[in-house]
């Protein structure tokens, strides 16, 4: 539940499981998946790992800048994995800065080439051809564009979809 303290977890059908809390941990804003934890980032400089079967955290990332957007990808760090983080802030100004477990800068994509101007989703992708990619969701504009990008060269791709008329 955006900015709550609430969860809600659904199965892959889209039916409701369960709603819980995570002690300590409030407006959460995005959540990533390693295979094995939770991660969930509150508009903060700090990452939450969360232990799903408990639900408590189990420890904490220190990210170089506070965190709205955020994905797992395991090839980062050597292949010991970390994350794609953004934060929502000044439109045409927020690089895409790519963290390890350790909270370390790994790589960044400048705004001039990513040019999401207010980044509020990121997702990794190992599967389309030609990638890996990046995706990610995009309030500028008409307020809801999912992008795709090229994590190598941090550029866009042709391929995106403006969800607003998917309604």
């Amino acid at each position: 539940q955006w900015q709550d303290d609430t969860l809600h977890r659904y199965n892959s059908m889209g039916v409701w499981q369960e709603t819980f809390t995570i002690p300590t941990v409030s407006a959460t804003r995005n959540i990533a998946w390693d295979g094995t934890n939770y991660y969930l980032a509150n508009n903060s400089t700090t990452i939450y790992e969360v232990d799903p079967t408990t639900k408590m955290v189990t420890g904490t990332i220190s990210a170089p800048a506070a965190v709205r957007a955020m994905c797992y990808d395991p090839t980062l760090d050597g292949g010991n994995g970390g994350f794609w983080t953004n934060f929502w802030g000044t439109a045409g100004s927020e690089p895409l800065i790519a963290i390890s477990r350790t909270g370390a800068t790994l790589a960044t994509i400048p705004f001039a080439d990513h040019g999401m101007s207010f980044a509020y989703g990121l997702a990794y992708d190992a599967t389309s051809i030609g990638g890996p990619y990046l995706w990610g969701f995009d309030q500028s504009g008409s307020g809801a564009v999912i992008k795709q990008f090229n994590i190598a060269s941090g550029m866009s791709t042709p391929v995106s979809r403006d969800v607003n008329a998917d309604f």
